[in-house]
């Protein structure tokens, strides 16, 4: 049929560069099996990891989309008209780390001309210090990031959220929600395009 195409390298580098890894409407489909015998260690890991990545997005897609068709009902702000709140200052973003703990009261002196953009795992940590951010900025589709908003009962720092974001944190969020259409989500850059978005 002219539909399947057998891709045969002696590396990664050559298979990795090639077109059907640049491709988005072409499907790699790797044989498990055969790189678990590969000899070639290196191949192998890059492989694997591969293999694991792929397989990882394959099941998150069907939580990405359904988060997707949630939030599209909770659509009440687009994340460009906060470009003014931005041009000309110093943006801060926090997130957990090793040096959090240790400059994180440095941001209670906020410097004029700045703006905090805080992470959801270290919004509540924030807060509790009396340190508000101007925003909160979640991404991940997983159930378990819920628990980065789960219990807030202030409306005061906007939320900054992925499209695919777990639906329940935009759903729940008390504050302004900004939505962010992300390329490499097809659903989301259709949903873009006919509403003129970027």
């Amino acid at each position: 049929s002219g539909r399947v195409k057998l891709v045969i390298y002696d590396n990664f580098y050559q298979l990795s560069s090639s077109d059907a890894f640049n491709d988005d409407k072409k499907r790699i489909v790797i044989h498990y099996p055969s790189i678990k015998k590969d000899r070639d260690k290196i191949l192998k890991n890059q492989l694997e990891n591969y293999f694991i990545i792929d397989n990882s997005y394959e099941m998150y897609k069907v939580k990405m989309i359904g988060n997707f068709l949630k939030n599209k009902q909770e659509f009440k702000h687009e994340v460009t008209e906060l470009v003014g709140e931005f041009i000309g200052k110093n943006i801060f973003i926090v997130a957990a780390g090793p040096s959090l703990d240790k400059n994180l009261l440095l941001l209670k002196k906020k410097p004029s001309e700045s703006v905090i953009v805080a992470t959801g795992t270290v919004l509540k940590k924030m807060l509790k210090l009396d340190i508000v951010p101007d925003y909160v900025i979640i991404t991940d589709a997983g159930e378990t990031t819920y628990i980065q908003t789960e219990g807030l009962v202030r409306g005061d720092v906007p939320l900054i959220y992925l499209s695919t974001v777990y639906y329940r944190i935009p759903h729940n969020y008390l504050g302004d929600k900004f939505f962010i259409c992300q390329k490499g989500f097809p659903e989301a850059e259709q949903y873009a395009q006919d509403n003129g978005y970027p």
